[in-house]
């Protein structure tokens, strides 16, 4: 009899163990599948449509999660790749393209001036500095002609 006793206590012991191990477990992987659910985190702030409609230049926001603080970054669309444009607070389309090197911290406010069909310049101000480069659109590809970095002095 106390032989039972040992072993159905054991028995809860072990049972206890197993849920006490299995709930990190558990939480663990409901996090990990919120991660995956929530996908693409970009989403458009504003969009400037150059003179002829062909090309529209969007300044994204990237939330990229609860873990970073974000950042904004500016993409191309172009006329002959989409039924029609992203619109503001949408998600921008696949086939955008990134403009490598200008980006900032989440929610920048990108100035935006066309000075023909297919080329804009951009201006932004992070907690370092104001930045102004010139942009160049050819086809599908783009150039950064110039780039002026003005620091902060304080």
């Amino acid at each position: 009899m106390t032989k039972n006793i040992l072993n159905n206590v054991l028995s809860i012991i072990g049972i206890i163990i197993a849920i006490i191990l299995t709930i990190p477990l558990l939480f663990i992987c409901f996090i990990l599948m919120l991660t995956f659910l929530q996908g693409d985190t970009r989403r458009v702030n504003e969009v400037f449509v150059s003179p002829d409609g062909s090309y529209q230049v969007e300044s994204i926001n990237n939330s990229a999660g609860a873990m970073d603080s974000g950042e904004s970054f500016l993409c191309i669309e172009f006329a002959e790749d989409v039924k029609k444009y992203s619109v503001e607070e949408k998600k921008p389309a696949k086939k955008a393209i990134e403009l490598d090197g200008i980006h900032s911290t989440y929610g920048a406010d990108y100035d935006i001036e066309w000075t023909s069909n297919t080329c804009f310049t951009v201006e932004w101000t992070d907690w370092k500095a104001e930045h102004i480069v010139d942009v160049e659109i050819d086809g599908k590809e783009y150039t950064i002609v110039s780039e002026q970095t003005l620091e902060d002095e304080k």
